[in-house]
């Protein structure tokens, strides 16, 4: 029976590779499981942003896994500190003994049993330690799930308003090309009585064309933001509100100290605390352990006594072959990287920050000259077209302030969704976005 076990503890493990493999295979080939539509959502209108941004989030399952993680790094925390609690562990046998050999062969049938209580009484800091990391991993865990939560909330909103950029600016050039074939058609009656020149009539065409062209451009990015939309919210996008968020909150996620509680800051940190404390681990492996024990045991040969025991465990490991040493090394190292990663990070976010902050300062300055350029070719293009049929004015300069029109109103769309998408991502960088929008986890 012996040889029997032996034999199938070296067995090729092969069978369980493949049973294992066909179950990733098959979960793969499983369909993937879409975001239910949202609150905000239904029926395909959505009217309030925030709302539709928090249930957006969490429908994501990336965000889910995050919170999970947290969960579970959390849960290590209580894993960690029962080391330093009183442990009781028994252990029973029912059998036979045969004793064989000697001039009286004795069988025994029965039971025998042991109970022993420890309480960890020193450790040289071990047990501390384990509690200090797993502490640090749960809040690296909880950095993570804000970096997650702050990311999928960046790109939900970035998929709103590039729909609404795009359909704003599809709208604007199919009123300028309405416009623009309304006059081609006042011109071609005047060009066939004769008091028009019809080359003018060819280039002003043209530009009708080129214009024509800039909408299937459109089309296709409304259609490609269309698709990133319905990946974000489940379903498609109709009334959309504005993209809005609490001007106020918003202003203070632009302070210049802003940058120093980022998420990714807070995850670097804790990570240096955690290795920090896998130094003091390393440690406390070369002091002794000290330990409290009581136990007692029962024989499974009833003429035999009982014992019970009692006493202090002292333990130390005097060779271990450059482990201890080897592992404190290595932890120090870890310590060094880590410290180098948040320095490094400060100065990344710092930057970014106040790189931010003034993009943001050339977007709102840019926005206000694009609205007053707007207004201006607009009562141009306005005071042309009424004097076209009277030769007033040039046909070829009138198409041209037309397009020029209509680029300069794409630009103030564009620039005006740039400038809202630009405050969202510094809140976002920051980890104010969650709350901005209201999401209560800290």
């Amino acid at each position: 029976m012996t040889g029997a076990l032996v034999l199938a503890a070296c067995a090729p493990q092969t069978d369980g590779l493949q049973l294992m493999q066909s179950e990733i295979d098959m979960r793969l080939a499983a369909g993937i499981a879409e975001p239910a539509p949202t609150t905000a959502l239904s029926g395909k209108v959505a009217q309030d942003f925030p709302t539709a941004l928090r249930n957006a989030l969490l429908a994501d399952p990336g965000y889910r896994a995050a919170r999970a993680s947290e969960a579970q790094a959390e849960a290590q925390i209580a894993v960690a500190q029962s080391g330093r609690r009183p442990q009781l562990t028994g252990s029973a046998m029912a059998g036979r003994i045969e004793e064989h050999g000697g001039t009286t062969p004795d069988k025994t049938t029965g039971a025998s049993g042991d109970l022993t209580l420890t309480q960890l009484l020193y450790d040289g800091g071990a047990s501390t330690a384990q509690v200090d990391r797993s502490t640090a991993e749960a809040l690296v865990a909880r950095a993570e799930r804000r970096v997650q939560e702050n990311a999928v909330l960046l790109e939900a909103a970035r998929a709103w308003i590039d729909w609404q950029s795009a359909a704003s600016r599809l709208a604007a050039l199919d009123r300028r090309a309405a416009q623009m074939d309304e006059m081609i058609g006042q011109i071609e009656r005047l060009a066939s009585a004769g008091t028009f020149d019809r080359s003018a009539l060819d280039t002003a065409r043209g530009k009708a064309l080129d214009v024509k062209l800039m909408r299937r451009d459109l089309a296709a990015e409304l259609t490609d933001a269309r698709i990133r939309f319905e990946q974000r919210f489940g379903a498609a996008p109709a009334r959309l509100g504005a993209a809005q968020l609490p001007s106020q909150k918003l202003r203070q996620a632009q302070r210049e100290d802003a940058w120093r509680q980022a998420p990714i800051l807070q995850r670097a940190a804790a990570a240096l605390i955690a290795a920090r404390a896998g130094v003091a681990a390393a440690q406390a492996g070369f002091r002794p352990e000290v330990s409290l024990q009581v136990g007692a045991t029962t024989p499974m040969q009833s003429d035999d006594s009982s014992d019970v025991m009692a006493g202090v465990r002292l333990r130390y490991t005097f060779h271990d072959g450059g482990r201890r040493k080897a592992q404190l090394e290595a932890s120090t190292q870890t310590v060094a990287a880590r410290e180098a990663a948040l320095a490094d990070a400060q100065r990344s976010a710092r930057a970014e920050h106040r790189a931010a902050v003034a993009q943001l300062q050339t977007l709102h300055s840019t926005t206000g000259l694009l609205a007053q350029k707007a207004t201006l070719l607009a009562e141009q293009a306005r005071t042309a077209r009424s004097q076209i049929a009277t030769g007033q004015s040039d046909l070829g300069a009138l198409i041209a302030t037309e397009v020029e029109a209509y680029q300069t109103e794409e630009r103030k769309i564009t620039t005006q969704a740039a400038l809202t998408l630009a405050q969202i991502e510094i809140a976002a960088g920051t980890g104010d976005l969650a709350q901005i929008v209201g999401v209560d986890a800290p």
